[in-house]
């Protein structure tokens, strides 16, 4: 009796590329979904630009801050100004008049 062999099917003839392509499948979504993938590059570099420019926005106001705290030590005038407005200082002698704030309602 001669042995009869069965064609070999699928498996086994592309067996060794099946395994190939599930392996460069995976390494590939790795590559784009893994926790140091494509996506999350992308996500750190969006943050990377945000933090940069808040980082500007607060350079550029420490320096207005900086200039306005030169200006208030160099000039008295200035001083005084922000210390009448701000802290409702007076000088000797001088006498504060409080007018209400006007209603929109007419007096009856």
């Amino acid at each position: 009796m001669v042995a009869r062999r069965t064609p070999p099917g699928l498996l086994a003839r592309h067996g060794g590329t099946l395994m190939a392509v599930a392996i460069v499948g995976t390494l590939l979504g790795a590559l784009v979904f893994g926790s140091r993938g494509l996506l999350h590059l992308v996500a750190l570099r969006g943050e990377e630009h945000r933090v940069v420019e808040r980082i500007t926005r607060l350079l550029e106001e420490n320096d207005r801050l900086r200039t306005r705290l030169g200006a208030i030590r160099r000039d008295d005038p200035t001083l005084e100004r922000l210390a009448r407005e701000d802290l409702g200082l007076v000088r000797p002698g001088e006498v504060i008049y409080r007018v209400p704030a006007r209603t929109t309602d007419p007096p009856r």
